[in-house]
């Protein structure tokens, strides 16, 4: 018999340092995730700041609007999930903010997945170059670089 075809919305999240950049910034990853309506979710600038989970945070939030996650403690890269998570590991661990890969099995109904969330190192970040800005100190260059 064949098996029925499921779908898995997934969203990559740079939090921006758990929201705390921007004012309402906590309630507003809360909001996207709910309005995304995201299956699976891989987060990247998790801090767990004042040594207060962020994983714990989110599902409670969500869970008072009456949407139910998954999350494990992570640190740096994290893992959300609608679907329960089996089993969860720092793959590539956190030195230095030299960037950080974490592994979660998931179970989607019938089926074990594996997902992944990868937060790479913040130097030489290539995409702001073409906007005229190193791609480590941020400075304004001279010029913007285009050529790849």
């Amino acid at each position: 018999m064949a098996q029925k075809e499921q779908s898995l919305k997934v969203l990559q999240f740079n939090i921006w340092q758990e929201g705390t950049i921007v004012p309402g910034g906590f309630d507003a990853i809360i909001d996207e995730v709910i309005r995304t309506d995201t299956d699976l979710i891989a987060l990247s600038e998790v801090r767990n700041y004042n040594d207060k989970s962020l994983a714990e945070r989110l599902v409670k939030a969500l869970a008072k609007k009456r949407h139910t996650y998954y999350s494990e403690q992570s640190e740096d890269s994290g893992i959300f999930s609608r679907y329960p998570i089996l089993s969860q590991q720092a793959l590539y661990p956190l030195h230095n903010d030299q960037g950080s890969i974490t592994k979660a099995i998931i179970k989607v109904k019938n089926t074990e997945i594996a997902f992944y969330s990868a937060h790479l190192d913040y130097l030489n970040c290539s995409l702001y170059l073409p906007r005229g800005y190193d791609s480590s100190t941020w400075n304004k260059l001279n010029n913007r670089v285009t050529d790849s």
